[in-house]
């Protein structure tokens, strides 16, 4: 199986695995998201998938380590 963009997955015993979101949970994995603005609505600069919308530049709040999207 192919693990969809959004989330991350875990290998457990007997070939299972645990899968949980990590897109929208209002931290920015940057080895797993181009961005994530802690929310799961699309055209807003970080999508749904925290993959970033075309002509948005987006960058992490120092504080609160939430992209920031600016058209």
């Amino acid at each position: 199986c192919k693990v969809e963009p959004g989330y991350i997955c875990h290998l457990k015993v007997g070939n299972l695995s645990d899968c949980e979101k990590h897109c929208g949970n209002k931290v920015h994995d940057k080895d797993l998201e181009e961005c994530d603005d802690s929310n799961n609505v699309d055209d807003d600069g970080c999508s749904s998938k925290c993959v970033l919308n075309p002509l948005y530049d987006c960058t992490d709040d120092e504080k609160t380590k939430i992209s920031v999207c600016k058209f």
